[in-house]
């Protein structure tokens, strides 16, 4: 049996710093970098338990008020929430390519909007118990995210923050 639902990845940012230089990361062609972490919250149909998620995170932006990114979250630590009697661990990765669109240009503090998607990569380490159609093998899903986010100066470097969700 599939599971059904969705995922969501919550990136409550713990810090994403797109060290692009100047206070406006988002300028005319500027390369940002960035590491932001959060967490995976399932919904109760999912074999795949809540986990943490770490995920670098590079772009270019455009103009002002477009950019390209990249994504590779990684989910190393997660649990399923089924289990015999235990639960069982699982590795996880979502790279994404994501479009941002910048709302207000020129303010300080900026709303931002994006939407991606990407392969979603899982592995659960339970030796065929759960009797998952994929077997041990590795499950691959496409997924989908989309979210807000505000983009603020700090400093001389621009951090960003906003939730996320992903369906696959």
């Amino acid at each position: 049996m599939r599971p059904i639902g969705s995922v969501t990845l919550c990136s409550v940012i713990l810090a994403t710093a797109l060290s692009a230089g100047p206070a406006h990361a988002a300028d005319d062609k500027v390369v940002s970098f960035g590491l932001f972490g959060g967490g995976m919250f399932t919904d109760q149909l999912e074999v795949l338990g809540d986990t943490e998620v770490v995920s670098p995170r590079v772009g270019y932006w455009i103009n002002p008020t477009l950019a390209v990114e990249a994504d590779l979250a990684f989910m190393p630590a997660g649990q399923t929430q089924v289990g015999l009697p235990d639960k069982f661990k699982y590795f996880a990765m979502l790279p994404a390519a994501t479009l941002v669109g910048r709302v207000f240009e020129h303010e300080p503090v900026s709303l931002l909007l994006s939407m991606g998607v990407g392969p979603f990569f899982k592995k659960i380490d339970d030796s065929g118990k759960l009797q998952l159609p994929t077997g041990t093998k590795l499950d691959v899903d496409l997924a989908g995210e989309a979210g807000p986010g505000l983009l603020y100066p700090i400093g001389k470097t621009t951090s960003r923050s906003g939730p996320s969700t992903a369906g696959s």
